[in-house]
């Protein structure tokens, strides 16, 4: 591969080496880029009927932790990783590297090594398609005890990767900790491998490869003819994605944005649309208050009323101390005079919600606690958007009205770029369509 004057990282995502065609595709991409270095997920499902990859890894630790066989399963990665290497003429080596993985299950050598196989095999296949250089993941990233990576990685990236002509391909989705055992990132995780190598190597461009044209406006299974959007912020991205967006994973932002590397999230099946283009500042768009509207449901609002609650001070502190002690996440927590609601997901709460309550009960001696089940949370991401919270509660709310959907919380920071609304479960998908019709599409 020629050399490149530019630093280019790319991430291919579980459909693009779902098949050797896709496998095939994605290696002409790395080429014409000119990568320096490719990070690649697990194979995807092929159909919707398929079990991915890791699913069945990740079948086949349980399997073994039970004592129980894990051969019928692991036939279905055996068979899926076969097949790839039989279409690349590289039967023998997959074989070979499944044997490995096989005796490695057997070993007990545990969940997260167990689960990372995926990545780790199909990296192998792709280097040796593209006449690559494998690097383990588990050599460049060391992760704390919190799956959260370690600054020490950056450093390493740096000076084991070195320039050459060929590019690097390194397993997403793992790394290892301290004590050099494997260590695994959220589902999805692989976004955030390259991520991390996109900073380690001072790129220039982290090229997020998936199978959808960028990121759109709002959610395609609800809108089904929402725009894509062109060129948006990190903190827009982080925003959608925290909220329910799923093209890229909320963590994948944070080792590019603080260098200000540019991600590109592009289409592997339809690699000459621009897809979308995620920078610290718009330099497109500049006009535009909202960019685009995620959602949520299955989050619980525990509301507690107490008289002269405003004037009571610290008690905002000790009610969301009592969230904090339980280890339960809070989504926002909009306030009244006599009143403050609390909002977390249901499996943030998960059983927990009694002990909660019991708390607030001794902590602050509330006059009232009501627990309400099934809401749903639209975000509204944009910029300016306090600036503008008028013009956009009007048309949001006309639209709302038409349709007969209550809202039952709104939150929005005085500096910030985005506006929370909170709705009944059953509405969530109307609320949706209402609010990009409102501020979207018209």
């Amino acid at each position: 591969m020629i050399k490149s004057e530019r630093s280019i990282v790319g991430k291919f995502g579980g459909t693009s080496m779902a098949t050797s065609d896709s496998i095939i595709q994605s290696g002409k991409i790395v080429n014409s880029e000119k990568m320096r270095a490719v990070v690649v997920s697990a194979p995807g499902k092929k159909n919707l009927d398929d079990i991915k990859v890791t699913d069945s890894l990740l079948r086949c630790s349980q399997l073994v932790n039970k004592g129980e066989p894990f051969e019928d399963v692991f036939s279905m990665v055996i068979e899926k990783f076969e097949d790839i290497g039989r279409d690349l003429e590289m039967h023998n080596d997959t074989i070979r590297w499944l044997e490995l993985t096989h005796k490695g299950i057997e070993s007990g050598f545990g969940r997260d090594w167990i689960a990372s196989r995926g990545e780790n095999i199909m990296a192998r296949i792709f280097s040796k398609y593209i006449d690559g250089f494998f690097y383990d993941a588990e050599d460049l990233i060391i992760l704390n005890e919190n799956r959260q990576v370690n600054n020490i990685s950056y450093e390493i990236i740096k000076n084991k990767l070195e320039k050459q002509n060929i590019p690097y391909v390194i397993p997403g989705f793992y790394g290892k900790k301290f004590d050099g055992s494997i260590l695994t990132f959220e589902r999805g995780g692989s976004d955030i491998t390259g991520a991390i190598i996109a900073r380690g190597l001072e790129a220039d461009e982290y090229q997020n490869w998936t199978d959808v044209d960028g990121v759109r406006a709002a959610d395609p299974r609800l809108i089904h003819d929402a725009k894509s959007i062109h060129e948006m912020t990190f903190r827009e991205m982080r925003e959608m994605s925290y909220r329910g967006a799923g093209v890229l994973m909320m963590d994948a932002i944070i080792p590019v944005a603080e260098f200000e590397i540019p991600v590109i999230v592009k289409n592997t099946f339809n690699p000459s649309n621009d897809g979308t283009r995620i920078v610290a500042k718009r330099e497109s768009n500049t006009e535009e208050i909202i960019i685009g509207i995620a959602s949520r449901d299955g989050f619980v609002s525990i509301q507690i009323g107490k008289n002269g609650m405003n004037s009571e001070k610290g008690i905002a502190g000790k009610i969301l101390e009592c969230f904090e002690e339980n280890d339960v996440s809070v989504e926002h927590d909009p306030t009244g005079i006599d009143m403050m609601s609390v909002i977390s997901h249901k499996d943030q709460l998960n059983g927990k919600t009694d002990k909660i309550i019991n708390r607030i009960k001794e902590m602050v001696c509330p006059d009232e606690i009501n627990v309400i089940n099934n809401i749903g949370l639209v975000c509204i991401v944009g910029q300016n958007i306090s600036k503008k919270s008028s013009f956009i509660l009007s048309k949001m709310s006309s639209h709302l009205l038409k349709k007969g959907i209550e809202i039952s919380s709104i939150t929005y920071p005085t500096e910030g770029n985005s506006m929370i609304i909170g709705f009944n479960n059953n509405n969530i998908k109307e609320a949706v369509i209402a609010i990009y019709d409102a501020l979207i599409r018209n």
